[in-house]
């Protein structure tokens, strides 16, 4: 591959590049040959890239060959009607937000709302003129893409965000429990991340997650599903794959990453790796466990080393992990428990919030309500991380010899103060805070600051 890096310039020209017609991909549905040919010769003469398909088996079997920006569909086809693709196109996440234009020789009213409330977005009647066609589909597709990517891309990188994630997760974990097929989730960390951002600088870290979520879309199948999980991890979501074939997959696009060079500081080039945990599906197993395992194994790929995948199947242990205990890979071998995180906050609803997060990171959570309490815990327990109320200051010279991490958070103007002036302890926040950015630290203090 060659050693070229990508820069800012390049990769805001590749997102522009977009809005050319060239890049802009039409599906015309039709079973007249003769208006197919004639959208597709006029389509094409104006620079969009046009495919075509005379029933609604056709049809699908486009959909799931390549990535359409719309569809142009007509409403009355033999032997299926038009009708019949609604329901397949908006109950999938991949398609329901493709803008769809629908072709009729009806002007009845009743049909033209009917379509509307079923999904359509646009309703033209034939004859029609092509340039009022062209028009609409121009207009339409502006608006989709503008409001894709407000709503479900992530802004720096451009793959979808974890809202839209969460979503495609649970559509498809529906689909496959309905028709079983092999699907494998990935997540997907960069090695050393902090480092990167440490060392050069948070704009060189933005040129690695960029360059990192081109090679990702470029390197899965137009099928696949990429995503931005939070911070400089990822998420795909590899349909009809069994867990072996997506490690294979996984492996292959890992030596890529590690041949690439990602950007350029000076002379020095910044290459990077990372490590990946995947689970495939399993009947009975929920949205929650499925990304708890593939989360965990990718916790395993980090504590044996990183710069590697782990798969669930390949877990050392037999036994399923029962609720807030997961099982990772350590370096010989031997089974790894989950990081041990203590809760101590007054505030039962903090208990409530916090362990549910922490639940989510597959992170073990106990709470304690008092100081003392805590210290008898950890005197106690190999606990690695204490979320305290900053007033349990205390604990702070046990933690020493304990090698515990802290992250205090408060909501007394008091201990605000104390925070400000240089309070001990690796993370902070202070209350209310967002959960979102509560995560993040979470991740970035657990998984991120060691590697």
């Amino acid at each position: 591959m060659n050693e070229t890096g990508f820069t800012l310039t390049q990769l805001y020209k590749s997102a522009a590049a977009l809005s050319d017609n060239q890049e802009s991909r039409l599906l015309v549905i039709d079973d007249d040959a003769d208006l197919r040919a004639l959208l597709l010769r006029k389509f094409r003469a104006e620079g969009f890239h046009v495919d075509e398909a005379s029933s609604v088996q056709m049809a699908t079997e486009r959909l799931y060959e390549a990535a359409y920006d719309l569809i142009i569909l007509d409403l009355m086809m033999l032997p299926e009607s038009g009708y019949v693709l609604f329901d397949f196109l908006k109950s999938d996440p991949k398609f329901k937000w493709i803008p769809l234009i629908v072709l009729s020789g009806h002007q009845d009213l009743d049909e033209k709302v009917k379509c509307l409330e079923l999904g359509a977005d646009d309703y033209v009647t034939k004859p029609f003129q092509f340039r009022e066609l062209k028009a609409r589909v121009g207009r339409m597709m502006t608006r989709a893409r503008e409001y894709e990517h407000i709503a479900f891309r992530d802004a720096l990188t451009g793959v979808y965000n974890r809202r839209y994630f969460d979503s495609y997760v649970a559509v498809e974990l529906q689909k496959i429990q309905r028709s079983p097929a092999p699907s494998t989730l990935v997540l997907l960390d960069i090695d050393r991340f902090k480092a990167v951002n440490d060392t050069y600088g948070h704009p060189i870290g933005d040129l690695v997650l960029q360059g990192m979520a081109h090679l990702l879309k470029e390197n899965v199948r137009q099928s696949d599903f990429v995503a931005r999980f939070g911070g400089e991890e990822f998420a795909i979501m590899l349909g009809g794959a069994t867990e072996e074939e997506a490690k294979r997959m996984m492996n292959e696009l890992l030596g890529k990453v590690r041949d690439h060079v990602m950007a350029h500081v000076g002379d020095q080039q910044i290459r990077i790796t990372f490590s990946a945990g995947l689970a495939a599906w399993e009947p009975g197993v929920s949205r929650s466990e499925w990304i708890s395992r593939a989360d965990q194994m990718l916790y395993a790929a980090k504590q044996a080393g990183r710069n590697q995948c782990a798969g669930w199947s390949e877990r050392s242990s037999g036994t399923e992990p029962g609720p807030g205990v997961g099982l990772g890979l350590g370096e010989a071998g031997a089974p790894h428990r989950l990081p041990l995180v203590l809760v101590v906050d007054e505030s039962k609803m903090m208990h409530a919030i916090l362990t549910a997060k922490l639940a989510e990171l597959s992170l073990q959570a106990v709470s304690v309500t008092q100081g003392e309490a805590a210290i008898a815990f950890v005197q106690e327990h190999e606990v690695d991380l204490c979320i305290l109320d900053a007033a349990v200051a205390n604990l702070r010279s046990l933690s020493k010899k304990k090698d515990i991490k802290i992250f205090a958070i408060t909501d007394h103007a008091q201990e605000k103060e104390r925070l400000a002036a240089g309070f001990a302890a690796d993370e902070r926040m202070a209350k209310p805070f967002s959960l979102v950015e509560l995560e993040m630290r979470l991740k970035k203090l657990m998984f991120v600051e060691n590697g």
